[in-house]
């Protein structure tokens, strides 16, 4: 299911997908769908639907991250 809305909405950044619940329990997830945006460092920037997250912010936080072959 992911993998075509991925498709539909042309996304062009590293998408991570996490079964269980050991993500629920450290980001404090409460209801589904719930996305997670991550830092280069490791932090949480935002949380919330994942159709509403900023795609400005997406860009600027992919500027400090190294992609690796």
């Amino acid at each position: 299911m992911i993998e075509r809305h991925i498709e539909k909405m042309n996304i062009q950044y590293p998408i991570a997908s996490v079964k269980g619940d050991f993500a629920d329990r450290i980001y404090g997830v409460k209801g589904f769908p719930s996305g997670a945006l991550v830092n280069a460092a490791g932090e949480v920037v935002w949380m919330g639907h994942p159709g509403s997250v900023p795609r400005d912010l997406i860009e600027k936080e992919l500027e400090h991250t190294a992609f690796l072959p």
